[in-house]
Order: structure tokens, then sequence, then C-alpha cells
């Protein structure tokens, strides 16, 4: 389970340095899939998505609305800015 944790880890960070905030579970489980049986590790969407639930329990991913983020105070960053922004564009009216 731990090499599929790091996987997963592994794509959401490339997925970051290509500029996105967060995949969708399937997104995320279709990519780490294709990772893990590039290495010759079998894998399927079941026991990812078990690794990613395991990997959001131990707070080192954040999970919203099928939406997961890694981390989770970036994520906390994220949503706390555009919070401010929502206020001021508000405050600006």
């Amino acid at each position: 389970m731990e090499t599929i944790k790091e996987r997963i880890v592994c794509v959401l960070g490339k997925s970051q340095q290509s500029g996105h905030l967060f995949l969708t579970s399937d997104e995320l489980c279709k990519e780490t899939i294709a990772l893990l049986n590039k290495k010759g590790i079998e894998a399927n969407k079941s026991t990812v998505q078990k690794a990613v639930l395991n990997l959001v329990l131990e707070a080192r991913l954040h999970e919203d609305g099928g939406k997961i983020y890694l981390p989770k105070k970036l994520y906390n960053r994220i949503r706390n800015s555009k919070t401010n922004q929502d206020n001021d564009s508000r405050n600006a009216h």
C-alpha cells in the first residue's frame, strides 16, 4: 500500500507542477494506475481509491467534492484567498 500511496503523491505533485491545483478522483486513479502499471505494479481503481482515502485520513491529502488536493495547507491557502477575494469584491460594491 505504501508504494501506491507514494505514486499517488507523485502523480499529484507532477500535476501541481503542470499548473493544476487538484485532480478529480477519477483522473487521479487513472493516472496512478497507469504509472504503477508502467513500473510493473498491478493495481486497480478500488486499490487506488482505498489508498487515497488513507492519505486523506492521514491528512496528507485533502478531498473536497471528488477533487483531490496536495498538500492540505495549499488547499486552505487557496480557499482562504478566494474567500478574501470574494469578500473584497462584495465590499467594493
